[in-house]
């Protein structure tokens, strides 16, 4: 089984520290990258080479719709997930219309946040 790389966005240190943690002890899933922000979000992926990406829906200097759009235009084999803590459909429905392929949100367990990834990383690339 390969290991499916990882990159995390989100400005919660709790958030990255224990999602990090999570993503280090899951069987085939390894972190490749944790960031506090989305700035610079490109040079980030490029740098890291992530299978999935999972993004802050609300993150200050540039959101997770946004960051969102840049990923998958630059990088359409990269699979992102929104990280949210509240079900705000509008702006998921953005985040989704940019091209993410799911949403998961905070506080649902350790073990659907893994196979959320499982089935992203499956997915076939989505031109946007």
């Amino acid at each position: 089984m390969s290991t499916i790389h990882v990159a995390l966005f989100d400005d919660s240190k709790r958030i990255r520290d224990s999602l990090g943690m999570l993503l280090s002890t899951t069987p085939g899933i390894g972190l490749c990258g944790c960031f506090p922000d989305a700035v610079d979000v490109l040079a980030k992926v490029a740098a890291c080479k992530p299978d999935v990406v999972l993004m802050d829906l609300l993150m200050a200097g540039m959101d997770g719709a946004t960051a969102t759009r840049a990923i998958r235009k630059r990088h359409p084999h990269v699979q992102v997930i929104i990280l949210t803590g509240f079900k705000e459909t509008h702006l998921i429905q953005d985040a989704l219309q940019a091209g993410a392929v799911d949403y998961w949100l905070k506080g649902n367990t350790g073990d659907e946040l893994a196979d959320a990834i499982r089935l992203a990383h499956h997915r076939q690339p989505m031109s946007t």
